[in-house]
């Protein structure tokens, strides 16, 4: 702005100089018949040596402006050539005095040629493309007084001899714009040189102190050089009126000393490395009109006496560290038009005096340390001429001020401030307004959402009553900011944006659709609508200008972080400056892409890509797993077909008795024999004899080859599910309680796999008859994504009160069916011994497993001693009997009889005769309750000192670290803007993978290897680690990092940037000073951190991300564990399964009613707790007691023996004994 404003002064000044100058030459503005021959061959020299016939002619070429012709019959250049001004020396004769081409395109070098021109006092060479260097000879032209040689490509040193010749008699020398270099000379010689300009060059070093023999310099210009030191020779320069010393390497203190130049007018020290103050002194500058010293490193205040410069139009010290208050005394400055004091540590309240400065038109007092509020500080009524205000950055608080938007105002900007929040209406009445900047009014005094913290979020309170309408109507907006105000609404949908081209509304809550007109509007150059809540499709955005190239203008659009969908139009392709993608939901295909260039497109999932890939994924698996059925199915079919052909099948089908191992024909092994032994499945005697005659063999390595092996081992497997699976089907069929009990275990499982099986029936048709019809409902008015693709039923993808309310509801009841069907159809473990519900509770599972109907809820037995009790108390009741029963024992206390009843209390209440007997009672009950409390804290204690609790709390707590660093790390790189989208695939086909190895394997394993702990306290670790690594871990982590949830808590974001015009008045016009005669115009660059906003996009953001792992996992999970488990099988060492297996496949000695197996916990072999064995597990479950055999071999109703207790099962596997560990190793 400064640099533009200097060319024009030193143009201006240069033909005031050059008209000056003409005006001594004696009738140097008549036409001449003749003019010297010497002066012809020199003008003829510059012709031919410039490229003279591809100079640029100024129009209107007359017979006073003609264009120059050395083969005329009479050359007469002083007959009115251009550029060429004369001095008549007779009558008849001229001599060249004044050659002035600028802008001509004269290229070349300056040819010696023109030494000649002994008249020659003004040459003006400006403008050209010339080169080289200056040469010498011009030093030696006496008469020379103007020399213009700027804005050219000359080279070399600066020419000495001007100030060192005594035959030089330069008074301007302009040399500014070229590509001289080096240092300065010294000046050795007195010379009466008035202008100096060599500004936008690259001189170097210090100004040397001969200069101050320069006494009547008027004009010095070196600003854009590489000039370093100190400045204090110019306070000897007295006539010194226009000093520009601006972007160069100046150091040191401002001197005092320069307040003495009491004729200065303009002084430029701008852009340098000056410290220290600004002299007070500096008030003698009477006469200034233009003081420039931003960007320096200026501490200390501005001095009120500086109020002194009356004359003064621009006052500009911004970019300091100059502190203190704004002076009040700065509004006796009648002409200051312009008045910057930005990126400063000004504090205090901006005067209200200011309202005085009539003549204001450029207020900037951004980021500075300025509060309070701005009431009074401006007055439509005196600042009639004000166009350019900036308040940004401060903590400014109360209202905005209404009273700056008046029809002068093009430009207001008022972002991160602390205002009220309101944007006043009187905004409407600036019609002539073209900026509007209010990006975060309220942010500057936003609080750290993390007290304490170190670069902690930050929060503040929304905009109060949104944006007025009437902003959207103003005619001449062109930039309009309104981004991370909390705003709320729609955009409004208008026939015309007007001027419109520069809008941003980031970072709010605005919903609806980006209406048609504004995707259409092509004047448009920025549009930066990210982190909202707008819905729809952009197709109308293909007639917006977008740029493929950084040199050609187009539109910068910024759209993440919404909830838009659709297709992607052709035309963003390949544009430059886009950023649409992250947080919203567009469908790709072979044309429709996302864009190249946004920073997000390498690893953006199109629609709902990833989850149609782990459904194929899924689809594959289930694919392959009936291709395997299908395959065995035939070639079952096959090998029966050639087996039943044989001698051997005749004679066994012939005989069902049970065979012997020398009957059996072949090996016995094969998927035809499997189908042969799956036919007499029933027959647990065959069973058994089959599994003994396929027993391992201790020659078996060698007597049969690896085939052979499988096979045998593979049939093997197959009679022992077969074996179990006749147990199953007798445990349910049998009429005996005692029966049941003794298989309580297993019983329980088979009915809650039953059960769950049902409840997941029930589920489906309730979301198929009842939950997909009213998503569908609720998407047409709720949906959050017009284009919903394979997300459509998804809960998560909906929006309001309304549907919320639905969807937990429809969770609530759910929950509650679910919840009523486990109580209802699967009953409390209960085994012969073990429940504290005596014979009474004993029946319950003997009932539900009957068909019989059960309840829990229904045979709860709830008395009145119970009343005082905790649900923790009623839990510990057993150890409030077996206190009273102690009590009664001892003799000591009598027992405490129970409390009577509700009616029984009434009864009495009623009775005034029975008031003793009720103060007994009430005493007894609150001794029982005491007692009760007492008993449930020791019981409390006691659990919090046993050493597997602590053992759990641990594993539990080095699971959620290990389970949480390693989500996070795939997560991240998950969502990250650097990872493709086939790394993409990979990594949760990875993650997929560490949660089927993590959670299915090694947790399991993990926790049976816990010391000391019951099976019932590792199925209860078992399913908390699952549920917190399945379920919780993935959602916490997904809050946390993505930037569409929680991120912005935990993380502050990175700052924007944004950029924006200013445009004011810099000359008004001298007849109308109300009319401008010239407008300036600069592109400022800002940057803020926006604050939190939640957009309530979290919920789809985790269900878009982590669905297609879940249904990757359980793909893999489906295949995984039929097939290593089969492989575990086949390898003889099945005992491995039974780390990761649940405890109900295992018995339970202390909980198991078998007697039998209650007194082998104590006296079988121990059992390592590694490798416990089916063979072990078969035989104590199923095994009776030779003690107490009786009991069990008794016979049903219609007298027919148990066939499962009267035969002795075979030993499926040959136990695994480990003598060092302890006996209940492997519960």
């Amino acid at each position: 702005m400064i640099l533009t404003r200097n060319t024009i002064f030193i143009i201006v000044l240069s033909w005031l100089v050059v008209f000056e100058l003409m005006h001594d030459v004696r009738g140097s503005f008549a036409f001449l018949p003749s003019t010297a021959q010497s002066d012809i061959d020199a003008l003829r020299s510059l012709y031919d040596g410039t490229n003279g016939p591809h100079w640029s002619w100024h129009t209107p070429i007359t017979n006073i402006s003609a264009i120059w012709n050395f083969s005329a019959p009479t050359v007469n250049p002083c007959g009115g050539w251009q550029g060429v001004f004369c001095e008549a020396v007779s009558t008849t004769e001229g001599r060249v005095a004044g050659l002035v081409l600028d802008k001509y395109n004269i290229t070349g070098t300056i040819p010696a040629g023109l030494q000649p021109l002994s008249f020659l006092n003004n040459l003006g060479l400006g403008s050209n493309n010339l080169h080289g260097t200056i040469p010498s000879f011009l030093c030696a032209m006496r008469n020379l007084s103007y020399l213009d040689l700027g804005i050219n490509q000359l080279t070399g040193a600066f020419p000495a001899c001007f100030l060192q010749s005594e035959s030089s008699n330069i008074f301007s020398l302009y040399l500014g714009m070229n590509l001289l270099h080096g240092v300065l000379p010294n000046v050795t010689t007195q010379k009466n040189i008035s202008i100096l300009n060599f500004q936008s060059n690259f001189f170097s070093g210090r100004i040397p102190p001969s200069w101050k023999h320069l006494p009547r310099l008027q004009t010095f210009f070196v600003a854009n050089n590489l000039l370093s030191g100190p400045i204090e020779l110019f306070s000897h320069m007295k006539h010194m009126r226009y000093l520009s010393l601006s972007q160069n390497i100046f150091t040191g203190t401002l001197p005092a000393s320069l307040g003495e130049l009491e004729e200065l007018r303009d002084m430029y020290l701008h852009e340098n490395y000056f410290w220290g103050s600004i002299p007070c002194a500096w008030s003698n500058f009477t006469d200034l009109y233009y003081f420039s010293m931003y960007e320096n490193s200026l501490t200390g205040t501005l001095c009120s006496s500086f109020s002194r410069w009356e004359h003064a139009e621009v006052l500009t010290v911004d970019d300091n560290y100059l502190t203190g208050t704004l002076p009040p005394e700065f509004s006796k400055m009648p002409e200051l038009q312009q008045l910057t004091v930005y990126f400063n540590i000004f504090s205090g309240t901006v005067p209200p005096e200011y309202s005085q400065l009539t003549k204001l038109q450029l207020f900037l007092v951004q980021e500075n340390a300025l509060h309070g509020n701005l009431d009074g500080v401006f007055n439509s009524t005196l600042q009639k001429y004000l166009q350019t205000v900036d308040v940004s950055m401060n903590a400014f608080t109360g209202r905005l001020p209404s009273e700056v938007f008046t029809d002068a105002l093009l430009s207001f900007s008022a972002f991160q401030t602390c205002f009220d929040g309101s944007i006043p209406e009187d905004v409407c009445n600036a019609r002539s307004l073209e900026t509007l900047v209010l990006d975060g009014v309220t942010s500057y005094c936003a609080k750290n959402i993390w007290p304490g913290v170190p670069d902690s979020p930050q929060y503040s309170h929304p905009v109060k009553r949104g944006a007025p309408e009437c902003i959207w109507q103003l005619p001449n907006i062109t930039t309009l900011h309104l981004s991370s105000n909390d705003l709320s609404g729609t955009i409004p949908n208008l026939p015309s944006y007007g001027n419109l081209t520069n809008l941003d509304l980031s970072f709010n809550r605005f919903v609806g659709t980006i209406p048609m007109t504004l995707q259409n509007w092509t004047q448009l150059m920025t549009l930066n609508l990210k982190n909202n809540r707008l819905v729809g499709e952009i197709s109308g955005m293909s007639q917006l200008h977008y740029t493929r190239s950084a040199s050609e203008p187009g539109i910068s659009l910024s759209l993440s972080n919404n909830r838009l969908s659709g297709i992607i139009p052709l035309e963003i392709l390949h544009a430059l400056y886009i950023d649409i993608v992250d947080g919203n939901l567009f469908t790709c295909s072979s044309h429709h892409q996302p864009p190249y260039s946004d920073p997000n497109s390498a690893n953006y999932v199109c629609a709902s890509n990833m989850l149609d890939i782990s459904l194929f994924c899924f689809m594959s698996a289930g694919l392959l797993l009936l291709l395997c059925i299908v395959l065995g199915l035939i070639i079952v079919h096959r090998q029966y077909q050639a087996y039943a052909e044989s001698p051997d099948v005749e004679a066994s089908a012939s005989d069902r008795a049970p065979l012997h191992a020398a009957e059996q024909p072949r090996d016995g092994v094969g998927l035809a024999a499997l189908w042969a032994i799956y036919q007499r499945s029933n027959d647990t005697v065959y069973l058994t004899e089959r599994w003994e005659q396929l027993a391992p063999r201790s020659d078996e390595a060698t007597a049969f080859n690896w085939q052979t092996r499988t096979q045998r081992q593979l049939t093997r497997m197959t009679l022992s599910l077969l074996y179990w699976r006749r147990i199953v089907v007798e445990t349910r069929e049998a009429p005996d309680d005692r029966y049941l009990r003794r298989h309580a275990f297993l019983t329980q499982f088979l009915r809650s796999v039953k059960v769950l099986r049902q409840i997941t029936v029930y589920l489906c048709l309730f979301v198929v008859l009842v939950t997909v019809p009213l998503y569908d409902f609720m998407k047409q008015h709720y949906g959050t994504y017009t284009s919903q693709f394979r997300w459509l039923i998804s809960g998560a993808f909906f929006s309001g009160y309304e549907p919320a309310v639905a969807v937990l509801l429809l969770w609530f009841l759910t929950l509650v069916l679910t919840v009523y069907l486990i109580d209802r159809d699967i009953p409390p473990l209960v085994t012969e011994g073990g429940a504290p519900g005596g014979k009474a509770a004993d029946s319950s599972l003997a009932d539900a497993l009957a068909g019989r109907s059960n309840n829990f809820w229904a045979n709860f037995r709830f008395n009145s001693s119970d009343t005082f009790q905790s649900s923790a108390s009623r839990a510990s009741s057993s150890l409030a009997f077996a206190s009273q029963e102690s009590f009664a024992e001892g003799d000591k206390v009598a027992p405490l009889p129970p409390p009577r009843s509700s009616s029984d209390t009434g009864s009495s209440n009623s009775n005034s005769n029975n008031s003793k007997q009720s103060r007994s009672a009430l005493r007894q009950t609150i001794f029982q309750a005491t007692l009760t409390l007492t008993e449930t804290v020791k019981t409390s204690a006691d659990y919090w000192r046993r050493p597997s609790v602590w053992i759990s709390i641990v594993a539990l707590f080095l699971n959620i670290v290990v389970v949480v660093a390693i989500k996070a790390g795939f997560i991240y790189l998950l969502i990250s803007s650097q990872t493709t989208f086939s790394f993409k695939v990979l990594i949760e086909m990875g993650l997929a993978t560490v949660d089927l190895t993590w959670s299915a394997i090694l947790v399991p394993v993990i926790v049976n290897r816990l010391p000391r702990k019951r099976a019932t306290g590792r199925m209860l670790l078992k399913t908390c680690m699952l549920y917190f690594n399945s379920i919780f871990a993935p959602c916490v982590v997904i809050a946390v990092v993505d930037t569409s949830c929680f991120n912005g808590l935990f993380v502050k974001a990175s700052q924007v940037e944004e950029q924006f015009h200013i445009r004011y008045c810099y000359l008004l016009n001298q007849n109308d000073p109300q009319q401008c005669a010239s407008y300036k115009s600069f592109t400022t660059t800002r940057y803020y951190t926006p604050l939190f906003i939640y957009n309530y996009d979290c919920y789809s953001t985790i269900v878009t991300n982590y669905i297609p792992i879940f249904l990757i996992s359980y793909t893999t999970l489906t295949l995984f564990v039929p097939l290593v488990s089969a492989f575990v099988m086949t390898r003889d060492r099945p005992w491995t399964l039974f780390q990761v297996l649940p405890a109900v496949y295992k018995a339970d000695s202390v909980h198991c009613a078998d007697p039998w197996l209650s007194s082998a916990a104590s006296t079988a072999p121990a059992v390592a707790a590694k490798a416990p064995s089916v063979a072990e597990v078969v035989s104590r479950l199923h095994d009776p007691p030779p003690v107490a055999a009786h009991r069990f071999a008794d016979s049903d109703v219609s007298g027919a023996p148990i066939s499962i207790a009267s035969a002795s099962p075979p030993p499926l596997l040959a136990p695994r004994v480990d003598s060092t560990a302890s006996s209940d190793g492997w519960t």
